[in-house]
């Protein structure tokens, strides 16, 4: 009987509304930084439990510079200042070369006090990792995100779109 048969995409609508949600207010912000901090944070409302965005350098493409992310604890962390090389940025080469989505697994460094955006990566284990091509005001940004297990399937959905 039509109309009976189980929609098994039915669980992921509230999900895709929120993305949307979060997406237009990023968007609606008056400037760039205050729209890459809304975006952080948004992404910590879909479930995400560290994000960062880093912008790739206008003068060195070889290079990212951090505005937003997420500390060790799970607060915001300003990362303005911060420069990086892309190679130091999992998933960031392959995003260069023209991948859309790069998945890994990374872990918090064994130093008593480390810097929110200093990470290892792992060989073994579950994906928990994602860094994700975005572009902006004909600007390209690397936003590396840490997923629970739990959302991986749906976060896969979203970001590959």
């Amino acid at each position: 009987m039509v109309g009976d048969a189980p929609n098994d995409h039915f669980p992921f609508y509230p999900f895709q509304s929120l993305v949307r949600e979060v997406a237009a207010d990023a968007a609606a912000q008056p400037d760039p930084d205050t729209c890459l901090r809304h975006l952080r944070g948004g992404l910590i409302r879909l479930g995400f439990v560290r994000a960062g965005v880093w912008v790739i350098d206008a003068d060195d493409p070889s290079r990212s510079n951090g505005t937003w992310g997420t500390d060790w604890d799970g607060s915001e962390f300003d990362a303005h200042g911060v420069t990086k090389a892309n190679q130091e940025i999992p998933g960031a080469v392959q995003i260069e070369a023209g991948e859309r989505l790069v998945l890994g697994r990374v872990s918090q460094p064994s130093d008593a006090m480390p810097l929110p955006y200093v990470f290892v990566e792992a060989a073994d284990g579950h994906t928990n990792q994602a860094t994700v091509a975005l572009r902006a005001g004909g600007r390209s940004l690397l936003s590396k995100k840490s997923i629970s297990t739990q959302l991986s399937i749906g976060c896969r959905r979203c970001c590959a779109a």
